[in-house]
């Protein structure tokens, strides 16, 4: 999904009892995230200061600004880091005041986030260490090229070709394996995220009124039936961001429901209801559907 939000799906884990618990960051406490709502403002304001600086970096980089103010004697490097490390702080600042407007009302759990959660930590070692292990990789092909091949001399040229190779294949091939690593991770979250979603709108329908002749165990029953697969496509959806998938879903129960009762009020046997689901329902089903 391109909306994945990866470095605030990593701060998310989820309880026995399908709540959803947030850590704005390493060292916050756990919130119990209650809402959709909350997560869509989060997504949107939580990093929005760094992403703002992120933007003018490039930008200031693309332009080459730096070198231009440096030559200028307007900049120099010490300078440069401490706006690097004041935008760090205000960055932190601008985070905690976020996190205490949007989710200030929450309860609150006394536990950190390194504490008890072992899957996010070690993905995020396990990224950290793929990232130090190329650059040292790169580091060791430049040495030895500086060192022995620069030279040009036939001793070393077939130690060149291999250099060259060895360069071709980890530069080429690490990025797309990275990238393959954090999709495959995010894709996990992603339909964790929506399986607890849909847990609690099925819990919802326990409190729904039923026609008298409808089976309601049943009707959750089926619709628990399928969605495993409908998550696992919407997971991996490349055209639709989260908000959107959500609401997707919470559209699927609901017609689900209100069809698989049809049934029910029509007099049709239960056992051909699976059938019928199958035959007419599922192909008809789109979350594309805007008028609906």
């Amino acid at each position: 999904m391109t909306h994945r939000y990866l470095w605030q799906l990593i701060f998310i884990k989820y309880t026995k009892d399908n709540k959803r618990v947030f850590y704005p960051n390493f060292f916050s406490n756990g919130y119990f995230i209650t809402s959709e709502e909350q997560m869509i403002k989060y997504r949107k304001y939580g990093n929005m200061f760094y992403i703002i600086c992120f933007a003018i970096f490039i930008i200031l980089a693309k332009f080459k600004i730096f070198k231009i103010l440096t030559k200028a004697h307007l900049l120099s490097g010490q300078l440069v880091l401490w706006i690097f490390i004041g935008i760090i702080l205000l960055g932190l600042i601008y985070n905690l005041i976020t996190e205490k407007i949007i989710f200030g009302k929450n309860p609150k759990i006394e536990e950190k986030f390194w504490v008890n959660n072992g899957e996010s930590i070690r993905f995020l070692c396990s990224v950290t260490g793929w990232i130090i292990l190329y650059i040292s990789f790169l580091y060791l092909i430049l040495y030895l090229f500086l060192t022995y091949c620069m030279g040009l001399l036939k001793v070393y040229l077939w130690l060149a070709v291999l250099i060259g190779i060895a360069i071709f294949i980890v530069v080429g091939k690490f990025p797309i394996l990275l990238l393959q690593k954090i999709d495959d991770f995010t894709y996990k979250l992603e339909k964790d995220a929506l399986t607890v979603f849909s847990q609690n709108e099925l819990e919802k329908l326990e409190y729904e009124k039923f026609s008298p002749s409808t089976n309601s165990r049943m009707v959750i029953e089926n619709i628990k039936r399928y969605l495993p697969l409908l998550i696992n496509y919407l997971a991996g959806n490349e055209s639709a961001g989260y908000e959107e998938i959500t609401a997707g879903l919470k559209k699927f129960i609901h017609e689900f429901k209100d069809f698989n009762v049809k049934l029910y009020d029509d007099g049709i046997d239960e056992k051909e209801h699976r059938q019928i689901i199958e035959e007419n329902f599922l192909p008809e089903f789109s979350i594309n559907d805007k008028n609906n």
